[in-house]
């Protein structure tokens, strides 16, 4: 079957250090915000596009959820898909402004952990939880013979 890659964004992920463990979160924070970047510039034109339409009055602009219908669990928009895409871009921004804010929230904890308080993050493996792409928990498994 060909078609678009399938990301799932609960995951695990596991590391041998607290430095790797901060080298992702400080890649997985840039990632996220490459991705505001890219939906602000999205979300940009598409609000510079619909002020453009000689139909488009400021009105309508409290109209925007009544062109949506629920199909299934999901919502679609096939009234006015200008609008209707201009407001999932700019859903989307805000849920990556979200998860760089978690992740660096994360990234300065674990940062501070290492340059302060070395033992404070044992030696062992360190599994990172990530739940919808933001990381949730850390497990520390312990080497054997420490404690």
């Amino acid at each position: 079957m060909t078609g678009p890659e399938v990301v799932v964004s609960e995951s695990t992920v596991s590391f041998d250090s607290a430095t790797d463990l901060r080298l992702y979160l400080k890649k997985l924070m840039d990632t996220y915000e490459l991705q505001i970047y890219a939906y602000g510039e999205k979300t940009g034109d598409l609000v510079r596009e619909t002020y453009a339409r000689d139909e488009f009055k400021k009105e309508n602009m409290r109209k925007i959820h009544t062109n949506w219908e629920p199909l299934g669990p999901i919502f679609m928009n096939k009234i006015d898909p200008l609008s209707g895409e201009t407001e999932a871009t700019s859903e989307m921004l805000a849920e990556f402004k979200h998860k760089v804010l978690v992740t660096k929230g994360a990234f300065i904890a674990v940062d501070k952990a290492i340059k302060e308080e070395r033992e404070y993050i044992p030696a062992g493996r360190l599994i990172l939880y990530l739940s919808y792409g933001v990381p949730k928990m850390l497990v520390v498994k312990k080497l054997a013979g420490r404690h």
